[in-house]
């Protein structure tokens, strides 16, 4: 008898789980077909008003982007792209032609955000291989680096964050990094926060 009622105690908590299931699902709301062709806005770089704060945030996006493109993350030996972070509309910033070109002695086609290929939420390159960020030219899997800042401390300091990523789950970068200017040259003062995906 007692194991009767311990069988109907747990068929009927299943139950429960069951319908409270279908009661959340029938309450969450479906994103909208649209959602899985999401693909990124952009906009063209716009610099400081302060011709003196627009060069120091160039130098620095260089300095930066250098030293990220020496890693050995780099899922392309030929190409990738750059990113100046986003507007306040969540837009990709597209860097300036004439910042790209202080890259010119790199090894490395540096190309602007906008002419990268992001892949669609879910989207697939084989059956068992997720799509990843491709160049529109060569079809290549690469990556885009990614630098903003986010604060200035003062007239010579700022915090910046910097990432890459090669397509979902598939990346790092740092947040929180302070970096200095000493009237000629950038230089890391703190690291940041290190973060992959």
């Amino acid at each position: 008898m007692k194991s009767h009622s311990n069988t109907l105690v747990t068929v009927t908590a299943a139950i429960l789980v069951v319908l409270m299931g279908i009661a959340i699902l029938k309450s969450t709301p479906i994103l909208p077909l649209e959602f899985n062709d999401w693909v990124p806005t952009f906009v063209a770089y716009s610099p400081p008003d302060d011709p003196q704060r627009a060069a120091m945030e160039l130098d620095l996006f260089e300095t930066i982007l250098r030293s990220e493109f020496a890693s050995p993350f780099k899922v392309d030996e030929r190409s990738c792209f750059v990113q100046l972070g986003y507007d306040d509309q969540g837009r990709y910033i597209d860097p300036p032609a004439s910042f790209l070109r202080r890259f010119d002695d790199l090894e490395l086609a540096v190309r602007p955000v906008s002419e990268a290929r992001f892949p669609r939420m879910g989207e697939l390159k084989t059956p068992n291989t997720v799509r990843g960020i491709e160049s529109r030219i060569t079809g290549k899997h690469t990556n885009v680096y990614r630098v903003e800042i986010e604060e200035w401390i003062d007239s010579e300091t700022v915090k910046v964050s910097h990432s890459f990523s090669s397509g979902p789950l598939s990346g790092g970068g740092v947040s929180g990094a302070v970096y200095h200017f000493n009237g000629r040259l950038w230089s890391l003062r703190e690291r940041g926060s290190g973060w992959v995906g």
